[in-house]
């Protein structure tokens, strides 16, 4: 019997015999693969070796470089020289690198690039075997690069040859599949850029631009880190500097987290002279498509506020020149929140001003505002979420002896914005003219207030003033500024405004709080603005009480009164009105209808006033007039659907009539023309937009009353006097009660209507008017020649329209028309005139003609005067005459009558 221990044995040692042959199988292939690893590594020294051997001996820079630069003449018009070329291994190992030195791409007239040294070295196993782009080193030093466009647009930097014959390859229609790119290192260092556009008038000139690129961009995680640097950036356009050797600097870290779908930003600076601006934070896609969540921090400091004020360019502002700032300037803002589907993040931002002053440059050491502080802050949020505010925590400027203080609030200010703001402050213009660099310029005077106001910016866009919440006090104390060198004086004596609760007489009454209430007075008053503007006036009040609205929605009834003594007011050579004395008001009330819109009423009341108003002089006395205006409702446009044609209007229809109502182009040509034809039409046309507005946007009524008015002008060369005047009017129309009037020679009463006034003023229209005519003389003589003559003064030049303006209007010169009618030239009848008088005439004359009684009508219409059938007692006996004259333009007339 075989034992336990025999067989054990036995198995042990067919076990080893088994394990002995695989270590000895092993040990083989260990043998085997050191021999083929150190073949290849045999081969791989062999290729070096070989290609060591080639660019040593063979791929020289003084082999190489004449064979790279004569292949670059055939791609280049260009001048190409490099003064060496070397390609290397060995120094960039494992990288193959390349460099060159000392080389230049020239022009005929000039050198697009210049250079001292240029390498790059890239990884060619990666991008053979791995799909990568790996750029370990790009570096370019002491740079000079001039890119110049002359006047023809033509640009130095198109120097590269266009092969026209060149077939075109098929196009590959896969797609494109971008490499991962990791960037080492790439620097430039010393590089100068200058652009030079004459064509558009620009030149810039960075200096010493150093730049240092880090970057990779792989499938899952790509960063990128950046920073450059300039000693200075001049840039002037179209002759004017912008900046004067600027420094400039920027650095920043990107970094994208594909997985986790990031985006941060890293330690970001730009740096603009003593500007810098840091931003650090992320953007995060959300889990709601479409959404990024935003979370950036930024600050926003200047080391000084000198620096500041130096980047200001000369042709702006010559602040830089006069002045010395100083003083720290310091801001932080934060964005946080949602973008995208219609939100937006939340913006916060403050500034602040610290320890500032201001001196001038010819005496820095001793500044005019010894302090200056500022804090500011605001909220943003577009979307409408929380409401978005603004605040003026703080604005104090303090000199020797002056001192202003200032605070505000605004808020909502995207939706209905309210203000709620003080300010206080003494001022001594005698002071600051001391110290502050004015060139000329004399100032003198105190002046302090303390006022704080609130209230709706809508309520001042609705007119709705007696809802502004103001309170304080501002002193004027024989405050004056003279500026020779602007032609500019302005002088008041004493001056005090008071408002809300410091209104101590009658014009408070029981006005409730929280509405606007006023006083003004005011001594004496003198300004001049180049002889352009000048006013003068003894005394000015005025008072403002405001009632209580019957609604919220209603708007605070305001009434204010004033007085004014001895004003003379000249506006260049326009406008020049003198000796007035006058008192008026003006009440703004609610619409009855609507009690959203203003109504506004004035009344003045004036003793007497004369001036001038463009082409018309003259002079009022015992004037009282009136003038009401009424906001209209702003109409919106239906818009109707597309086919709907029963929505348009009765009078474009041209249907069943029969009648082709199709205006051709040469026909609306021709009646635009004769609408602003000087020479057939009167010029009532205004040009002032606000006047245009005002015509469009509110409804205007009044009157006007007077025992006395004289006026003078070119257009109708007579003297024309009306007494006991009596017209009301609106904005169309004007209607004449009485009016007793003084034409030259001529005496007579004019009652009537006139309509059109509106489409005359905003579109040079047709005027019509329906007058009666009761005269106790008229001298046809004169009124003919007068009208002739106005006529001829518009055709006149400039040069002329000013002297026989300046004759007619000086109240010294007679302008009486003597002269024969018989040899009269021709007086065109205005196109846009449609006049009827009903006439009862007692004596009249027309050349030898002494007329006792005339009755009849007198039209002027279609540029023609019609006299139809005119009864007439004169010293030759009794008569009717039909009488027609047309005169369409200045080229002929037309007479033509009829005695009966």
């Amino acid at each position: 019997m075989i034992s336990f221990s025999y067989l054990s044995a036995v198995f042990n040692i067919h076990i080893k015999r088994i394990y002995g042959k695989r270590e000895a199988c092993q040990q083989e292939g260990e043998k085997i693969l050191i021999r083929v690893g150190l073949a290849l590594v045999g081969i791989l020294v062999l290729l070096m070796i070989v290609v060591a051997i080639v660019l040593n001996t063979v791929a020289t820079p003084k082999r190489i470089t004449p064979i790279i630069l004569g292949l670059s003449s055939e791609y280049i018009r260009s001048d190409v020289k490099c003064e060496a070329i070397d390609i290397t291994l060995f120094g960039t190992f494992p990288d193959l690198g390349v460099s060159l030195r000392n080389g230049s791409i020239s022009t005929a007239t000039d050198t697009l690039l210049s250079f001292g040294h240029f390498r790059i070295a890239v990884n060619p196993v990666a991008f053979f075997f791995d799909k990568k782009i790996i750029i370990k080193q790009l570096e370019i030093e002491n740079a000079d690069i001039y890119a110049y466009v002359d006047t023809l647009g033509c640009a130095n930097w198109d120097i590269f040859v266009s092969d026209d014959t060149t077939e075109a390859a098929p196009q590959d229609t896969s797609a494109f599949v971008m490499p991962e790119l990791n960037i080492s290192n790439i620097r430039l260092r010393n590089v100068n850029l200058t652009y030079d556009d004459l064509q558009e008038d620009v030149f810039v000139m960075v200096d010493s631009l150093n730049m240092r690129l880090k970057g990779n961009l792989s499938k899952e995680h790509a960063d990128l880190s950046l920073s450059i640097r300039t000693t200075g950036i001049t840039s002037w356009y179209q002759g004017q500097a912008f900046s004067r050797e600027l420094p400039f600097s920027f650095r920043t870290t990107l970094v994208r987290d594909r997985v986790l779908k990031t985006f941060a930003i890293e330690r970001g600076r730009v740096r603009v002279g003593a500007l810098e601006l840091n931003t650090t934070g992320t953007l995060e896609r959300d889990t709601v498509p479409g959404l990024t969540n935003v979370d950036i921090d930024f600050s926003f400091n200047a080391s000084s506020l000198t620096d500041v004020v130096n980047m200001i360019p000369e042709h702006i502002s010559p602040v830089s020149s006069r002045l010395v700032a100083g003083g720290k300037v310091e801001s932080t803002g934060k964005l946080t929140g949602k973008f995208g589907s219609d939100q937006y993040p939340l913006l916060s931002l403050s500034l602040r001003l610290a320890d500032g002053t201001l001196a001038s440059a010819r005496h820095p050491k001793k500044p005019f505002v010894e302090g200056f502080d500022l804090d500011f802050s605001t909220l943003l949020d577009l979307s409408g979420k929380q409401p978005s505010s603004m605040q003026l925590n703080n604005l104090r400027l303090q000199t020797a002896s002056s001192t202003l203080t200032a605070k505000g609030e605004f808020d909502h200010i995207l939706t209905r914005p309210t203000i709620n703001a003080q300010a206080k402050a003494n001022i001594n213009f005698t002071q600051i003219a001391e110290k502050l660099p004015l060139d000329g310029m004399q100032m003198g005077g105190l002046i302090d207030f303390d006022f704080s106001a609130r209230c709706l910016l809508d309520d001042i866009l609705a007119s709705d003033y007696g809802k502004i919440d103001a309170d304080g006090v501002i002193n004027v104390q024989q405050v004056n500024f003279h500026y020779p060198q602007e032609n500019f004086t302005f002088y008041t004596s004493n001056a005090q405004v008071t408002l809300g609760t410091h209104v101590k007489d009658s014009v408070a009454g029981n006005a409730p709080k929280n509405l606007l209430r006023s006083k003004v007075v005011l001594d004496s008053l003198h300004l001049n603005w180049k002889d352009e503007v000048v006013a003068n006036s003894s005394r000015l009040s005025a008072a403002v009480a405001t009632s209580p609205p019957t609604d919220t929605a209603s708007i605070a009834p305001v009434a204010i009164g004033g007085r004014i003594n001895n004003l003379r007011l000249n506006m260049g050579d326009s406008v020049r009105v003198r000796g007035v004395h006058a008192v008026g008001g003006v009440n703004i009330r609610p619409r009855a209808d609507l009690p959203g819109l203003p109504e506004i009423g004035a009344s003045l009341a004036v003793d007497t006033v004369a001036g001038r108003v463009y082409d018309m002089a003259g002079r009022i006395s015992k004037a009282n007039f009136k003038l009401k205006l009424s906001k209209q409702q702003v109409r919106r446009r239906r818009v109707t659907a597309p086919g709907d044609s029963t929505r348009v209007s009765g009078s474009r229809r041209t249907g069943g009539s029969g009648r082709d109502t199709t205006l051709t182009r040469v026909r609306r040509d021709s009646l635009r023309r004769n609408r602003v034809d000087p020479t057939t039409n009167l010029s009532f046309q205004i040009e002032s937009k606000e006047a245009k507005d005002l015509l469009r946007n509110w409804n205007v009524s009044g009157s006007l009353t007077s025992t006395d008015i004289r006026i003078r002008t070119p257009h109708f060369p007579v003297p024309i006097r009306m007494r006991e005047s009596d017209m009301a009017f609106t904005q169309n129309t004007v209607n004449l009660s009485k009016a007793h009037v003084h034409l030259g020679r001529s005496d007579f009463k004019l009652t009537g209507e006139v309509e059109g006034i509106r489409g005359a003023l905003l579109y040079n229209g047709k005027v019509t008017a329906k007058m009666t005519l009761d005269a106790d003389s008229i001298h046809f003589d004169e009124l003919i020649r007068a009208a002739v003559a106005g006529s001829e003064y518009s055709q006149k030049t400039g040069v002329e329209r000013d002297s026989i303006s300046g004759f007619v209007l000086d109240e010294n010169n007679d302008i009486t028309q003597d002269q024969d009618t018989t040899e009269l030239g021709i007086f065109v009848v205005p196109r846009n005139l449609d006049i009827e008088f009903n006439s009862r005439i007692r004596n009249a004359r027309f050349n030898n003609l002494a007329i006792r009684s005339a009755r009849g009508r007198i039209i002027l219409r279609d540029q023609a005067i019609q006299l139809p059938r005119l009864m007439l007692s004169s010293d030759v006996g009794d008569a009717s005459m039909t009488l027609v004259y047309k005169a369409p333009d200045r080229r002929g007339r037309t007479w033509a009558w009829n005695w009966g």
